[in-house]
């Protein structure tokens, strides 16, 4: 039966972005078809977790301490995640607004500045979600690629912990801002309760069936199932992503405009009357769309040549440069995104849900190739450091 399970576990990882991509066009539908957001928003708190939990499965508590001791790829995971890759998006920040600059003219109404919004939203969550390295799909991509899934995945709560750390100290800023205390904006209770949901309770949950599991073949047998499912747990979470930020979407354009424009008081008393393109609404969120998949895309072209490099800077064997190479390419957009919904105010929550979906696609098309030409690369420019590593 185990072997069964493998087989079919081998199979999902193996075609695993088919499914995902088939997982998003579903979504998409569901979204276009029906408005379902309210209820796709409660499915995603719980299936959020849910993801966490069967990840953290694969992560023995063992593995995490032995692994530590591996502090020369700790520590450039740690540099390369939290050191390099927010310099690259930094440049990529100041590129992006050099030209967002330039196209941007501060004598337009406030109305038209509101058109601007969507391409602020995605440039700041983008930042965010660029600047997190991902804890979930990351070890199936690794392991197609032969790359040192096992210490990748010991890893996992460790950058985790890491990367809501920071994100805890940034909101931190965000919530007491008093410009920003508005009553669109959860409490930080909230934002500390997200993290318990997300984070700690999955890691409890999933270290305690494994203690467990080890007396018990029942639940062993229900553990090892579970880990399985990792695959199809994530293309359910992004269905119900796309279902989320598609319904928000559709049901905007369906009233001619869209509540991130944040259209003031003054445009309801008849100031922009007969001025306003309702038209122009969509068009500069198609456009913010173009603009997130550059953005992304260009991160994806040059974020490998950051694990390169630092692999390179601490010496690192072949298979764990890949597995750095991985790391630093692939984001932690599913996890994050009850963070951001949390951070962000309602009006903006499915523009979020959008930011978070194309990086996702960028990302898996990306993966595609990284599969590929990461091994090829690394194979080719890695053989005098093997033999050191693996001592």
């Amino acid at each position: 039966m185990e072997t069964e399970h493998r087989d079919w576990f081998v199979f999902l990882e193996k075609h695993q972005i088919k499914f995902y991509f088939l997982a998003i066009l579903g979504g998409t539908a569901i979204g276009y078809l029906f408005r379902v957001a309210s209820s796709a928003n409660e499915v995603l708190n719980f299936i959020l977790p849910v993801l966490l939990f069967v990840t953290f499965l694969q992560v023995p508590v063992s593995s995490v301490i032995d692994n530590l001791g591996n502090k020369r790829f700790v520590a450039a995971l740690l540099v390369g995640n939290f050191v390099f890759i927010p310099i690259l998006v930094a440049l990529l920040l100041l590129i992006g607004a050099g030209l967002f600059f330039q196209l941007s003219d501060p004598s337009h109404s406030p109305y038209e500045q509101s058109l601007q919004a969507p391409y602020l939203a995605f440039a700041f969550y983008g930042m965010i979600l660029l600047c997190a390295p991902c804890v979930d799909y990351v070890v199936s991509f690794c392991r197609l690629a032969k790359g040192d899934s096992s210490s990748l995945t010991a890893a996992l709560p460790v950058l985790l912990i890491i990367q809501l750390a920071f994100l805890m100290l940034f909101s931190s800023g965000w919530f007491y801002d008093e410009q920003n205390m508005q009553a669109t904006r959860p409490d930080i209770i909230d934002f500390i309760i997200s993290i318990f949901q997300v984070l700690l309770v999955p890691l409890a949950l999933a270290w305690i069936l494994q203690s467990i599991s080890r007396y018990n073949k029942v639940v062993a047998y229900s553990t090892s199932f579970m880990k399985n499912s990792v695959v199809m747990i994530t293309a359910f979470t992004l269905m119900i992503i796309a279902a989320y930020a598609f319904s928000e979407l559709f049901s905007i354009f369906d009233d001619n405009g869209y509540a991130f424009t944040k259209r003031s008081a003054d445009e309801a008393t008849g100031i922009y009357e007969n001025t306003t393109d309702y038209g122009s609404s969509e068009k500069a969120l198609s456009h913010a769309f173009i603009y997130g998949i550059a953005f992304y895309g260009l991160y994806a072209c040059l974020a490998p040549f950051v694990g390169f490099f630092t692999a390179k800077l601490f010496k690192l064997c072949r298979k764990q440069e890949i597995a750095l190479s991985f790391s630093v390419s692939t984001r932690n957009s599913l996890v994050l995104l009850p963070f951001l919904l949390t951070i962000s105010p309602a009006d903006e929550q499915a523009l979020v849900a959008a930011v978070v979906l194309t990086q996702t696609c960028v990302e898996l098309v990306a993966e595609i190739i990284y599969v590929r030409f990461i091994p090829c690369y690394v194979k080719k420019h890695v053989r005098s450091r093997e033999i050191e590593c693996e001592r």
